[in-house]
């Protein structure tokens, strides 16, 4: 798999540097970049679909998963709230394991991930936690494949038999 690199920093925070600098480059260099990778930013997705049209934009997977993140931490909430009636408390389960939640599976020791699943088991009864947990490792297994014809099987696969099984529990 090749890997890009960065060409520069552009100094601001806003589109009109980067569109400023891409524009300043020669039309042969602006026809061959053929990928983009980006944050979240709806600026900086401006300044591409601007300047590179043609360009294939890929989302960086930092930006990714920490949304991944966000997401299954206002799940656990939601949750939370659902069965309590009110905000978390220290020792209530999902509240405990809420850091466990962010990590990556295999940086879980084996008495971290039995703690993960157990108290899972007890204050998820709806498996909407463990669901974000799982497309969270997911999104994270996708970006380990480096052959793109790859990818489609493994989102199938994962969906139907990591996903779905949990909800038959």
């Amino acid at each position: 798999m090749r890997r890009g690199v960065a060409l520069d920093v552009v100094a601001g925070r806003g589109g009109a540097n980067p569109k400023a600098w891409i524009e300043s480059q020669e039309q042969s260099w602006r026809d061959g970049v053929k990928w983009g990778t980006l944050d979240l930013s709806g600026g900086y997705k401006a300044v591409f679909r601007k300047a590179l049209p043609k360009t294939t934009l890929v989302a960086d997977p930092f930006h990714l998963i920490k949304l991944a993140n966000q997401r299954i931490d206002e799940t656990r909430r939601r949750v939370q709230n659902e069965l309590y009636g009110s905000r978390a408390r220290a020792g209530d389960p999902l509240y405990r394991i809420r850091r466990l939640l962010t990590m990556a599976d295999e940086r879980l020791t084996s008495y971290a991930k039995d703690k993960l699943v157990g108290l899972l088991k007890a204050d998820d009864p709806g498996n909407e936690v463990a669901t974000a947990w799982q497309a969270k490792e997911a999104l994270r297994e996708l970006y380990t494949i480096s052959d793109p014809s790859l990818k489609p099987p493994v989102i199938a696969n994962y969906i139907n038999v990591k996903i779905l099984a949990r909800s038959d529990k």
